[in-house]
């Protein structure tokens, strides 16, 4: 039986990998914009959808992100140290795409948070 998994930080993720099953989908968040009232303006993460998980995970990731306006197509990641490569490089995309977000002369937002999931 699937199941949708509840989003969840990249530690979360990684610990929980074992226990997942082919078919289970879910979003991995990577960092999140909130106002200071907690109100949640964007994430910046991937959806993973389980390929198979027996030997080793396969996975069906897509990148997203608020500060992008057009799909991202699907990759396959095999393995937990394709995955770990995988955030790695999102966390460094993120970082350079939120201070190129920031640097804009007019701001976006008023009064944002920033936190970065580990």
């Amino acid at each position: 039986m699937t199941k949708k998994i509840k989003t969840m930080t990249p530690h979360t993720f990684i610990k929980s990998l074992k226990s997942f099953q082919e078919g289970d989908t879910g979003f991995c968040t990577i960092a999140t914009i909130t106002t200071k009232n907690n109100c949640i303006k964007g994430k910046i993460g991937f959806w993973f959808e389980v390929i198979a998980n027996d030997v080793q995970p396969i996975l069906s990731v897509q990148m997203d992100s608020f500060t992008i306006d057009r799909p991202i197509k699907a990759i396959i990641i095999t393995g937990t140290e394709q995955l770990h490569t995988y955030i790695r490089s999102m966390r460094q995309w993120m970082e350079e795409e939120l201070i190129s977000f920031f640097s804009f002369p007019t701001k976006p937002h008023k009064n944002i948070q920033l936190e970065r999931h580990e």
